[in-house]
C-alpha cells in the first residue's frame, strides 16, 4: 500500500502522477471530510434560521442584533444555548433571557463558541394562551384569546356578535381571583346595551379567565315546533309557544275529518322515547346478567340433572329474547284518549305541548291483529260488536304451547287489557260502555285496530319471572303492535 499526496503544492507544482501501475492495482481517492468548521447556528421562532459564520469574540448581539430578527410573539423571558463541550462533544444548555438581553442587559450577552445553537421560542409554547369565554345568547359561544386591551365589546364581536334573543339590560361577568392558596370567584353585572354603546363603566377590560354570560330574553320561545299528520283539514308542522296545549294545535290544524279514527291516535313525544329505551336497555342489561350467572351455575355443576336442563332451555330463550329485544326500539307513544275538539280540550289528554310532539290520528282500520300462539297469526276482518273469543275462533284458537292465562289486547291507542284483570269472579269492567261484562277476559270487546297477544308458554323456573318482567316492560312502552310482531 503507496500514499500519495495529489494536492498541488504551495508553489505551483503538479503532483508526482508518473507512478507505474500493474495489473489488479486499486486506486482509491478519499472525499474531503463533510465537516463544517467555524459556524454557529440559530433556530427556533426567528425570521431566518440556519447556518452563520463564527468568528472569534463572537456573542448573542452579534447572532440576535434586535427584535427584527425575531417572529411575532416570541417568548422573551427564556432562550437556550445548546453548546457542544470536547474532548467528546456531550451537549450542554446555557439559558438567558432574550428579553433582557435585546433591551440591553449586558450580562445576557454571552460569548459564542464554535458549533452553539441559539434556540428563540414561540410565545405559545412555553406558555399558556390568555384565554376569555362567552356563552349564551352569541352566535358562536366558546373560548377566545385574550387580547392585550380587549374589552367586553371586542369579544361580543369575535363571537360573531349578539343573537336576537339576547338580554341588553343585563349580562354577568365571572371573574376568578387567584391567591396562593385558592381560587376566589366574583360576579360582575354589567349592563349589555351600554356595553355596546363603548360606556366604559360596562364596556370593561376583561382578564385572563373571564367568562361573559349573555342571557336570553325571559319567555323567549321560537323555533319549537309540534306536527300533525293523517285526518285532519290541515295537517302539517305548527310553530308553538309555551305552555300551548295540544287541543289548541289541532283548533290550529282545522279540527279532525269525518273519517278520523280518535281511537287510534298515535302521540309521539322525544323526551318519552329517551325515558322508554332507557328502561329497555336497563330490562336487556338484567337479562345478559342473569344469563351470565345461569351459565356460572352450569359450569360448577351445582345443579341437578332436570334443574341443569330446565336450565339450558331458559338460557336458549333468554338469549333469543335478548336478540329479539336490542333489534326493537322504543316509540316514545305516550297513550292518549282523543274526543271532539270541546269534550277534549281541557280533560287530562289534553297535555302541554313540547318541541318534536307528533300526533297522527289514522283513518278508521278494518281490521284486528291476532299475534302469538295460535294456528294462524294474522290479521281478521272487524266485525262490529263481536269480542275476544270470536277472533280468537277465527285463527284456530291458542295452540298447545299458548300460555292462556297471559293473554292480553293491545288497544288501537295504545292501552294495555290483560287476562289478569279479569277478577276473582270472571267480570270485567267495560270502561267504554260503563258497565261491567260478564265473562272475563274472552267477552272485552274488540275495535278496530286492536291487537291480541297470545303469549307462549315457558319453563317454569327462573324463566317464569323474567317473561313476566318483558310483560311488564311492554304495558309501561305502550309497545305497538308492530314492534310486538318483531317480539314474536
Amino acid at each position: 500500500m503507496v500514499d500519495f499526496d495529489i494536492s498541488e503544492s504551495l508553489y505551483g507544482e503538479r503532483p508526482q502522477l508518473d507512478t507505474p501501475i500493474q495489473d489488479g492495482d486499486l486506486i482509491k481517492i478519499y472525499p474531503i471530510l463533510p465537516t463544517t468548521q467555524n459556524i454557529v447556528y440559530l433556530e427556533g421562532h426567528v425570521k431566518r434560521p440556519g447556518g452563520y459564520e463564527f468568528k472569534k469574540g463572537m456573542k448573542l448581539l452579534d447572532l440576535i442584533p434586535s427584535f427584527d430578527e425575531l417572529l411575532p410573539e416570541p417568548y422573551l423571558d427564556h432562550a437556550e444555548i445548546t453548546r457542544l463541550i470536547p474532548p467528546d462533544f456531550h451537549p450542554e444548555t446555557i439559558s438567558f433571557n432574550l428579553g433582557r438581553l435585546l433591551k440591553g442587559d449586558l450580562s445576557q450577552n454571552i460569548e459564542l463558541k464554535e458549533y452553539d445553537t441559539v434556540t428563540v421560542y414561540s410565545r405559545d409554547t412555553l406558555q399558556e394562551v390568555p384565554q376569555v369565554t362567552i356563552g349564551g345568547e352569541v352566535q358562536r359561544p366558546g373560548k377566545y384569546r385574550l387580547l392585550e386591551n380587549m374589552r367586553v365589546k371586542d369579544l361580543i364581536y369575535k363571537a360573531g356578535n349578539l343573537k336576537r334573543s339576547a338580554y341588553l339590560p343585563e349580562a354577568e361577568i365571572t371573574r376568578l381571583i387567584k391567591t396562593e392558596k385558592t381560587v376566589l370567584s366574583k360576579m360582575i353585572h354589567i349592563n349589555l346595551g351600554e356595553a355596546l354603546k363603548e360606556n366604559d363603566k360596562y364596556n370593561i377590560l376583561l382578564k385572563e379567565d373571564d367568562y361573559v354570560f349573555v342571557r336570553r330574553i325571559p319567555e323567549w320561545y321560537t323555533e319549537k315546533t309540534c306536527t300533525i299528520k293523517g285526518e285532519v283539514n290541515f295537517p302539517g308542522e305548527y310553530s308553538i309557544s309555551r305552555g300551548e296545549r295540544l287541543s289548541s294545535a289541532l283548533e290550529r290544524a282545522g279540527g279532525f275529518t269525518e273519517y278520523a279514527y280518535l281511537k287510534g291516535a298515535f302521540f309521539t313525544r322525544e323526551s318519552a322515547r329517551r325515558a322508554q329505551q332507557e328502561r329497555l336497555k336497563g330490562f336487556i342489561d338484567r337479562l345478559e346478567a342473569d344469563i351470565l350467572r345461569a351459565q356460572i351455575k352450569l359450569a360448577e355443576g351445582s345443579l341437578s340433572e332436570d334443574a341443569a336442563k330446565a336450565a339450558k332451555q331458559s338460557l336458549t330463550a333468554k338469549r333469543e329474547l335478548v336478540r329479539k329485544t336490542k333489534a326493537s326500539q322504543a316509540t316514545g307513544r305516550v297513550v292518549i284518549v282523543l274526543d271532539s275538539l270541546d269534550k277534549f280540550k281541557g280533560s287530562k289528554y289534553d297535555l302541554e305541548l313540547e318541541d318534536g310532539d307528533t300526533l297522527t290520528i289514522p283513518p278508521v282500520p278494518g281490521t284486528v291483529n291476532v299475534m302469538g300462539s295460535v294456528y294462524n297469526p294474522t290479521s281478521i276482518v272487524y266485525t262490529q260488536g263481536k269480542r275476544v273469543d270470536f277472533y280468537l275462533n277465527k285463527v284456530g284458537g291458542p295452540t298447545p304451547d299458548a300460555e292462556k292465562g297471559e293473554m292480553y289486547i293491545v288497544k288501537a291507542d295504545g292501552s294495555i287489557i290483560s287476562k289478569t284483570q279479569k277478577g276473582k269472579f270472571g267480570i270485567l269492567w267495560d270502561a267504554e260502555e260503563n258497565r261491567w261484562v260478564s265473562g272475563g277476559f274472552m267477552s272485552a270487546r274488540i275495535e278496530p285496530g286492536d291487537s291480541i297477544l297470545v303469549p307462549s308458554k315457558v319453563t317454569r323456573f327462573v324463566w317464569k319471572r323474567e317473561i313476566k318482567d318483558w310483560t311488564t316492560i311492554l304495558y309501561q312502552l305502550a309497545i305497538t303492535a308492530g314492534t310486538i310482531a318483531v317480539l314474536y
